[in-house]
């Protein structure tokens, strides 16, 4: 993800991967099952994975 937010927009990806991150947490207070609860935290965290490179490489720019 690190390669990819050197390469596309940045803001776009932290905006894509917070509502991914969102969207599982709203998955996290409906579901009832253990496999609804692993789906929703594999979307968490690929949500987080998704927002987090490039938002590092925002603070490093203007931390600059």
């Amino acid at each position: 993800m690190g390669y990819l937010a050197d390469r596309l927009s940045k803001p776009v990806m932290i905006v894509t991967g917070g509502i991914l991150v969102g969207i599982s947490l709203i998955i996290f207070s409906q579901v009832r099952d253990v496999p609804g609860i692993i789906l929703a935290n594999i979307a968490f965290g690929v949500g987080g994975s998704i927002a987090m490179p490039p938002l590092m490489a925002i603070a490093v720019v203007k931390g600059n």
